[in-house]
């Protein structure tokens, strides 16, 4: 098995499911305060400062598991200086150790970066049930205001990252057929998105997007 791994294609949550499935394969548990797990997920730059954080780390010992896990979740954010940086541990990881780079598609990344790892390629989520995804939040748009505050109350119990894939994916179902009904739900769920990245909580965030006029 390579120890230095490439997760593309999918969506960012079957991204998550694949690093999970692997790690669970080492006998590695990704729970919080872990401290044999590295891990980055940020929106940001990832920059060269957090790779020579990451060698540091890996010059240690082991605390609990018998193997240490990197992780860097939204890998298309490293800067190409700290990609630069990384090439070597990529290349020759340390004893024990499996670095994971998860990213929508592997030419985000250099050609050097991908020449040292393992590319895992999922498939694309079924087109199939991004349409039923797509309709059930038709539908519920024009619902009673009863039906729209239970599935507000419903879906606002997800995580705030799940939570923001799926107003993502709803975005691009209702791109792909751009009646000015559906333009104007993605408007819609672009100011959500922009409330939730404010700490608002899904759950209010969600019934203010489907009750305002």
């Amino acid at each position: 098995m390579f120890h230095s791994i490439i997760i593309t294609g999918g969506d960012q949550k079957s991204r998550e499911e694949a690093i999970l499935t692997l790690a669970q394969k080492q006998g590695q548990k990704i729970i919080e305060n872990n401290p044999d797990v590295f891990l980055i997920n940020q929106e940001e730059a990832v920059g060269i400062n957090i790779i020579r954080q990451i060698k540091t780390w890996l010059g240690k010992k082991a605390y609990q598991e018998k193997n240490r896990l990197v992780l860097i979740y939204q890998a298309q954010q490293l800067t190409t200086e700290a990609q630069n940086a990384f090439l070597k541990t990529l290349e020759e990881p340390p004893e024990n150790t499996i670095i994971i780079l998860a990213v929508n598609n592997s030419h985000q990344l250099l050609p050097t970066i991908a020449s040292r790892c393992q590319i895992i390629r999922l498939k694309p989520k079924d087109r199939t049930n991004r349409q039923q995804d797509y309709q059930e939040l038709v539908d519920i748009f024009h619902q009673d205001l009863g039906k729209k505050i239970l599935f507000a109350q419903k879906k606002g119990k997800e995580e705030r990252k799940e939570f923001l894939n799926w107003l993502e994916g709803q975005s691009q179902s209702l791109r792909q057929k751009p009646t000015q009904e559906n333009l104007d739900l993605v408007a819609r769920l672009t100011e959500i998105k922009t409330m939730i990245r404010a700490n608002i909580a899904p759950r209010l965030g969600l019934a203010y997007w489907l009750i305002k006029d």
